[in-house]
């Protein structure tokens, strides 16, 4: 792995954006890294495939709020997962958030 900087990620309609403060690594993730499980055509080469943190932007027609304690799932695309969690932040699809404010992380 590597640190790089990259722009902050926005949201579009339905989508939320979170401040990454733990993202996990699985097996599709070292498999992917390992050049086995290639990520879907324009699905982001970052790895993790879930993350929590806060949400800190939300579009339009969410129903999420900024300061919202969230996990999420990478988005699914083409029937597989895309990565991307290993991130400061990552915008995605707020359908693949569930609520954490009671302490699961």
């Amino acid at each position: 792995m590597e640190w790089l900087d990259e722009p902050s990620p926005t949201c579009d309609v339905g989508q939320v954006r979170i401040r990454v403060a733990a993202a996990g690594l699985n097996r599709a993730d070292l498999l992917q890294r390992a050049g086995f499980y290639p990520p879907p055509p324009g699905a982001s080469q970052v790895l993790g495939l879930e993350c929590s943190g806060v949400i800190s932007e939300v579009g339009a027609g969410s129903s999420w709020q900024v300061g919202d304690r969230v996990c999420a799932a990478r988005r699914w695309r083409y029937g597989r997962r895309s990565g991307g969690g290993c991130t400061a932040c990552v915008a995605g699809t707020g359908r693949l958030v569930a609520d954490r404010s009671g302490g699961i992380a």
